[in-house]
C-alpha cells in the first residue's frame, strides 16, 4: 500500500471520528449506567466491569418505560432527529469511495495517454500472443512468454528492425495527435 493511500486513510478516519464526536448521542441506557456505575462500585467494591455492566443491564431491563424516561432528554430527542436528517458514516465512505474511483480512473487515462511504451518486440509479442493463444488457449502465460521470447532471439535483425519500424511509425503517430 503506497504512503499516499495510508494518508487518506488515516485522514478518513479522523474525518469520521470528528463527526461522531459532535453528533455523539448520549443514550438514556448510558446516562443510567453512568449514574448507576458508581453506586454499584461502592455497594460492591472489587468486581470486573463485565459483572458490573452484567448487573445493571439486568436492573435496565427489569425498568418501566416510564422509569427509563428519567433518563433521556429533549436535547437527546432532538438530536436523535437531526442525526436521522444527516447522512450515515456508511454514505459518506460510499461517496469519498467514489470519488477516489473516479479520480484512479482519471489518473489511469491520464497515464495511458502519456506513456507509449511499444517497441518492435511487444508488437510482435502480441501479435504472437494471439496465434498462439488460438492454437493453444490452455498454455500459461509464463509458458507462453517463454515461447514468445525465444522466438524473437532467434528471429534475424532484418525480420526485427520491421518490427521496431511499425512500433516507431506507431510512437510517432500518437505524438501528432498529442500535439
Amino acid at each position: 500500500m503506497k504512503t499516499a493511500d495510508i494518508m487518506k486513510r488515516v485522514e478518513q478516519k479522523e474525518y469520521f471520528k470528528e463527526i461522531n464526536k459532535k453528533e455523539r448521542l448520549v443514550s438514556p441506557y448510558h446516562r443510567f449506567v453512568k449514574k448507576t456505575m458508581p453506586e454499584l462500585k461502592l455497594q460492591d467494591p472489587g468486581k470486573e466491569f463485565y459483572q458490573y455492566m452484567s448487573i445493571i443491564a439486568k436492573k435496565w431491563s427489569e425498568m418501566t418505560k416510564e422509569q427509563k424516561l428519567e433518563y433521556d432528554d429533549k436535547e437527546t430527542q432532538l438530536k436523535a432527529k437531526q442525526f436521522q436528517n444527516h447522512k450515515t458514516q456508511d454514505q459518506i465512505f460510499e461517496e469519498l469511495k467514489q470519488k477516489e474511483e473516479t479520480y484512479q480512473l482519471n489518473m489511469h487515462y491520464q497515464k495511458e495517454q502519456e506513456s507509449v511504451t511499444v517497441d518492435g518486440f511487444v508488437l510482435y509479442a502480441e501479435e504472437q500472443r494471439k496465434k498462439i493463444k488460438l492454437q493453444n488457449p490452455k498454455i500459461k502465460i509464463n509458458e507462453l512468454m517463454e515461447q514468445i521470447k525465444s522466438q524473437w532471439e532467434g528471429m534475424n535483425d532484418q525480420e526485427k528492425r520491421q518490427y521496431n519500424y511499425t512500433a516507431d511509425r506507431f510512437k510517432q503517430s500518437i505524438r501528432n495527435k498529442k500535439s
